[in-house]
């Protein structure tokens, strides 16, 4: 082989490989499509010509089934008769996958919601605490004065034993109607964050 012939397969060669390089950095990458267009036929064969076209996703109400064929009626009153195998009994998995996303948004706020009505509730539940714990201060206040007017022979602030007593019934009186209205509060907002469900 002379040096000319050998010059010329090496420049080929350099060559070739270079074009095999820009080929394989211009090559672009595609993707299978998953929509499908279904021709709608008036009969049920394939050598009559579609009439109408349904999607991927598209509900379909069966009719008849007949030869491979399905005769089927679109939401929008279409009918005709398309090949089995392009329908299944299950959405396609974009639109599964579409509606569990809304559900988990739905899930999502719903939980916040809750979660909202937990912290209300929490929060009522500290006031009713803090107003019964004054309440029982106070009660324990009065009946202490009056434990101490009754062993001093002496009205509190000059009150009478009847006042008194009403004082303290008053007092007992407030405190049972304050920790029912709590209590009937609390069980309403927490039947309310369990949906109407009882405990």
């Amino acid at each position: 082989m002379s040096q000319h012939s050998l010059l010329f397969a090496v420049r080929g060669t350099v060559v070739a490989v270079a074009w095999l390089g820009m080929t394989a950095a211009a090559a672009e990458t595609l993707y299978v499509t998953d929509t499908l267009r279904v021709g709608v036929r008036p009969e049920p064969s394939a050598r009559v010509a579609p009439t109408h076209v349904v999607t991927t996703g598209a509900a379909l109400e069966v009719l008849e089934r007949q030869d491979g064929f399905l005769r089927i009626r679109t939401p929008e009153g279409i009918e005709g008769w398309i090949k089995a195998v392009y329908a299944a009994k299950s959405p396609p998995a974009r639109q599964q996958l579409a509606t569990l996303r809304e559900q988990h948004e739905a899930l999502e706020k719903r939980f916040k919601e809750l979660e909202a009505s937990l912290q209300a509730v929490q929060e009522g539940s500290r006031t009713l605490s803090e107003e019964v714990e004054r309440l029982q201060a106070e009660n324990l206040k009065l009946r202490l004065e009056l434990a101490r007017s009754q062993g001093s022979g002496r009205n509190p602030r000059g009150a009478g034993p009847q006042q008194s007593f009403l004082a303290i019934l008053a007092a007992v009186a407030a405190l049972g109607t304050a920790f029912g209205l709590g209590y009937l509060w609390h069980h309403w907002r927490t039947r309310r964050f369990l949906g109407g469900h009882r405990l």
